[in-house]
């Protein structure tokens, strides 16, 4: 028989081990390569099917481990609602009567602003009103009749675009050097000469509803040398390059506006010494008397938009 067996060099099996038969002859166990690869690959197909059936969460991330990276672009923001506002500056000389008692009893009050408000604005010379958005015709007057060449009846208008909370600044007047400003303190009355003075309305927009916007107004004058000086923001105290700045929060003017509705800024003709003076009758040797009309024009959504640069 021993023809019929490979020699020992040519067999292809692995020795396991051998056992003792029942006849008392030794038998040697063999285990084939090729056997032992399929069961190999058996055992990762069981693996393949296992994943698949738990919805391959062994291979893929989940949800919440996605979520934890950080991508490239961060997610864009939701629109934002933007006031489309007209200001126009209306000169005139003073005693001019299209800005006079005609004019002002054309106009309606603005009933958002408290008593106590009113009667510390009226008392520092600020005088306002405001027109429908068909306006009377003493307003409409005061427009048409008007040349923005001639210095004694000139309108300029003037448009900005304010995002819902934000402020922007007016600046009505400059003031000529050595203006006499008397505040009121604790300690009683003080004056101050102004020098490169300039006198400025901080305006602020905010959406309430469709429709509907308000305004705010906060008188304020700059005047002195730029310099370095500490401004206080929301959070901290910051340097900026900027005058000395007198804001008179007292006399904020507050007013909840329809679209097409003109807010209208002026002086107390009784009162020609007062605060207000300053802002609409910067220098009386011209003999020129200013008004300021606020309309809401517009109100609108503004989407943000994404911009790549390619390489």
């Amino acid at each position: 028989m021993t023809g019929i067996l490979n020699p020992p060099e040519q067999r292809t099996g692995q020795t396991t081990g051998s056992t003792v038969s029942p006849d008392g002859q030794t038998v040697t166990k063999m285990r084939h390569p090729i056997l032992r690869g399929q069961s190999m690959l058996l055992f990762v197909a069981c693996l393949v099917i296992a994943g698949a059936g738990c919805g391959c969460t062994m291979f893929l991330p989940s949800a919440a481990e996605l979520s934890k990276k950080s991508f490239a672009l961060p997610p864009l923001p939701g629109p934002k609602e933007v006031i489309d506002l007209e200001v126009y500056f209306v000169d005139r000389r003073i005693g001019d009567p299209l800005i006079g008692e005609s004019l002002w009893s054309s106009l309606y009050p603005i009933t958002s602003v408290k008593a106590e408000q009113r009667q510390r604005l009226t008392e520092d010379g600020f005088r306002f009103a405001m027109a429908p958005s068909r306006p009377p015709r003493a307003l409409q007057s005061l427009l048409r009749l008007s040349d923005e060449q001639d210095p004694t009846r000139r309108v300029v208008p003037h448009r900005y675009s304010v995002p819902s909370g934000q402020e922007t600044v007016l600046v009505i007047s400059s003031l000529p050097d050595g203006t006499p400003l008397t505040l009121k303190t604790d300690d009683g009355a003080r004056t101050l000469d102004l020098n490169q003075g300039e006198c400025l309305f901080r305006l602020s927009a905010r959406r309430m509803e469709d429709g509907w916007a308000e305004l705010a107004l906060v008188p304020e004058i700059r005047h002195g040398a730029t310099a370095l000086r500490p401004v206080a923001t929301e959070d901290e105290w910051q340097y900026r390059e900027e005058k000395q700045c007198l804001p008179f929060y007292q006399n904020r003017l507050s007013a909840e506006v329809n679209t097409g509705e003109v807010v209208v800024l002026g002086l107390n003709g009784s009162r020609p010494d007062s605060l207000a003076s300053r802002f609409f009758r910067s220098d009386v040797s011209q003999g020129i008397e200013r008004l300021i009309l606020i309309r809401v024009a517009n109100m609108r959504s503004v989407a943000p938009v994404r911009v790549t640069h390619e390489q």
